[in-house]
């Protein structure tokens, strides 16, 4: 939820009515539903490039 909520994924949510909100509305609101992909598409390239991604094992094996 934390991170949802900070990175702007989508909507967090507590309960199942809230869930069904938060999906009706991205389901049926292109804007929301562009805005969040944008966000989510956004993080997962920064947090999980091939390069981001292998740096620490790179790191680890140049230790052997």
């Amino acid at each position: 939820n934390e991170l949802i909520a900070r990175e702007g994924l989508g909507r967090t949510v507590v309960n199942i009515g809230e869930m069904q909100d938060a999906v009706a509305a991205l389901a049926t609101d292109q804007a929301l539903w562009e805005a969040a992909s944008a966000r989510c598409c956004r993080y997962m390239d920064r947090e999980y490039d091939p390069s981001v991604a292998a740096e620490p094992y790179l790191r680890a094996l140049a230790t052997l």
